[in-house]
């Protein structure tokens, strides 16, 4: 982008160009840096935004996902424990029911 400017101002000296004429393109040439410069930004930025709102919500199953594994992992440990006390006959067989 901003070779474009040098190029110009290069260009134009050899052409012995008026400073109007120079003045000119070098306002084109810049409309143009900062259209291409915000356009990008601003693709970024959304760009940003959608990942965050993916982020957020993968954050939110990652979460569930957890808090299922932790329930499924005590909730085995009390059948295995439930289990082991009816084998050794401490706990009726049916105590639960």
């Amino acid at each position: 982008m901003y070779g474009a400017r040098i190029l110009t101002l290069v260009y134009l000296g050899l052409k012995k160009a008026k400073i109007r004429t120079v003045l000119v393109s070098l306002l084109i040439i810049h409309f143009f840096t900062i259209l291409i410069i915000v356009s990008i930004g601003w693709l970024a930025g959304k760009g940003f935004s959608y990942v965050a709102s993916i982020y957020k919500d993968i954050k939110i199953a990652i979460i569930v996902l957890i808090l299922l594994i932790i329930f499924y992992y005590f909730l085995k440990k009390l059948i295995t424990y439930y289990v082991s006390m009816v084998k050794k006959g401490r706990v009726k067989q049916g105590y639960l029911t």
